[in-house]
């Protein structure tokens, strides 16, 4: 990364991509997902490169955040990435793939008919998409394979497999649950076990950078940035006769 400006309290950055590295697009949504067997196959895996499967907070769709600019830098960098669907299919085959662009796919996994947004996994959500979990892990995942966590949703599920498949946990801390007053008492201690079982913590912000430490310690400070390139290429705008008012942030 080359530093391009800072001041006492903010530094940004531009990423660089290595030497012949391609540019991992994200698309949108096609007409009709494409079944296993016609999506195009990923980039081998390699001692320096790893599998991601990443379980977000958001859809992949849902808006362009944190969550998806990280994992466009893992696949550009030659990782592996697989981004998992909140919405899961009630029948068929046990995972489903959509590119999204090089290295990178999204994965809708066959469950109940439910939502992450919803809240808490019952015993036979949690089992069937465990289930579609592991297949995805047997038939697509050879190698060295990380799991990037940025909701404590997903804890159950993580929890039972990692006693099988051994995937280093990285916890991607974007947000505290106790800090919602709507937080289910499970969820809050689904956030509690994962802060301390993750073999690392990343926090997007001091304050939960101060409280992931109370319970984990190996943790990162990794704040939020923008997409340079993108910014870079609007116009100076001229100043207007009335002020302009505005807003940057998470949402």
């Amino acid at each position: 990364h080359l530093r391009i400006w800072r001041d006492d309290r903010c530094t940004i950055y531009r990423l660089q991509r290595e030497p012949g590295a391609s540019s991992a697009a994200m698309v949108g949504p096609p007409s009709v997902d494409r079944a296993l067997s016609d999506v195009p196959a990923m980039g081998p895996a390699s001692a320096r490169r790893h599998s991601v499967v990443c379980f977000p907070i958001i859809d992949w769709n849902s808006r362009f955040q944190r969550p998806q600019q990280l994992m466009l830098q893992f696949a550009a960098a030659g990782h592996r990435v697989f981004y998992l669907s909140h919405e899961f299919r009630q029948s068929g085959e046990p995972f489903v793939l959509r590119p999204l662009g090089d290295n990178l796919r999204e994965v809708s996994l066959r469950g109940a008919g439910f939502r992450v947004r919803q809240g808490l996994l019952d015993d036979d959500s949690r089992r069937a998409l465990l289930e579609s979990l592991t297949m995805l892990q047997r038939r697509s995942l050879p190698g060295a394979t990380v799991a990037m966590v940025q909701s404590a949703f997903w804890w159950p599920i993580i929890r039972e497999a990692a006693a099988t498949v051994a995937w280093p946990i990285v916890y991607d801390c974007l947000d505290r649950h106790a800090g919602f007053a709507n937080s289910h008492p499970l969820l809050l201690e689904q956030e509690r076990e994962l802060l301390t079982s993750a073999d690392v913590v990343i926090a997007s912000s001091a304050a939960l950078e101060a409280e992931a430490r109370k319970h984990n310690r190996n943790v990162r400070l990794v704040r939020n940035a923008c997409d340079y390139d993108h910014f870079a290429r609007v116009a100076p705008r001229i100043r207007a006769a009335r002020p302009v008012l505005g807003y940057y942030g998470a949402i």
